[in-house]
């Protein structure tokens, strides 16, 4: 759906460019992450997978 389409192009988009994700962004991934009505489950996965990378990323 169309909703989906920005967070998702946005989530590839960080996934390629990880140096852009910062607490503001962080942010953002957790409210999709949260938002089940208003994101796809692909979407929301994708959300999740990307806040476990950061995470590990930087409690090491």
């Amino acid at each position: 759906s169309a909703s989906n389409y920005w967070p998702e192009l946005v989530l590839n988009w960080l996934q390629k460019k990880p140096e852009h994700i910062d607490s503001d962004v962080l942010y953002w991934i957790e409210n999709l992450i949260k938002d089940k009505n208003k994101y796809s489950q692909k979407v929301r996965h994708l959300a999740i997978k990307m806040r476990k990378d950061f995470l590990e990323r930087f409690s090491t």
